[in-house]
């Protein structure tokens, strides 16, 4: 790493992210190692300026961005439709100015809790970060986690018609923005979009490959057995 020469009493390594790259936080700013297949930040701040960290260029192997203070959920709570339907809007209107700038949308790539910066007590969304696989793409991807990440499906926390209710109302919601997303093509991505992120398991500090598979076929099960439901 060539940022400075006594990084140790420089930086601040933070742990705690998913993508297994190296991370370091200085004052108000983030150094984290490039990835070389992703989009230019120049290209993402055009999009999303409001939600994208302000890039403040690379040094050495890292970019550096700005730090977003806040809190993430490591729980996979399961969010309301209320954090759902603020997370669907700022996507849509991000897909939005992609096209009318670029002809095609672009994606955030891993919109899941752990990438959503919010204030502390979760009521206000305060940027978007990891923005590794952003690319040019079809927008189901982000969606689809919208309905699968953005809250354990599995959890005991909440009642089954609750979830059901919160998953009805996201999808009226999605429909209406997106008429494609008629109920046998929400069944296709969700299916779609489970077999993929299973096929592209990765231990993690929170839980091993083995629990991660077993938790992506419980998900299908569950969606095989509720999706109906939610679509009426």
């Amino acid at each position: 790493m060539n940022i400075l020469k006594n990084i140790k009493n420089e930086f601040e390594e933070l742990s705690g992210g998913l993508s297994g790259k190296k991370v370091y936080k200085k004052g108000n700013k983030i150094y984290k190692q490039v990835v070389k297949e992703q989009i230019s930040f120049d290209i993402i701040r055009k999009i999303q300026p409001k939600y994208c960290p302000v890039f403040y260029g690379k040094q050495g192997d890292f970019n550096v961005l700005q730090y977003i203070r806040g809190s993430v959920d490591t729980n996979y709570d399961f969010f309301g439709y209320k954090t759902r339907k603020k997370m669907l809007n700022i996507l849509f209107k991000m897909y939005q100015k992609a096209k009318i700038i670029y002809g095609k949308t672009i994606i955030h790539g891993d919109i899941s809790p752990f990438n959503v910066v919010f204030s502390y007590k979760f009521k206000q969304i305060k940027g978007f970060i990891d923005w590794d696989h952003c690319r040019f793409d079809e927008i189901y991807y982000d969606i689809m986690y919208i309905f699968i990440m953005w809250g354990n499906i599995l959890s005991n926390k909440k009642p089954e018609s609750y979830k059901i209710k919160v998953l009805n109302k996201v999808y009226k919601y999605v429909l209406k923005k997106e008429p494609q997303f008629n109920p046998s093509k929400l069944n296709e991505y969700v299916l779609d979009f489970l077999d993929y992120s299973k096929k592209n398991l990765k231990t993690n500090i929170y839980k091993s490959s083995t629990e991660i598979k077993k938790w992506h076929e419980d998900c299908t099960k569950w969606w095989i057995k509720n999706f109906k439901k939610i679509t009426t």
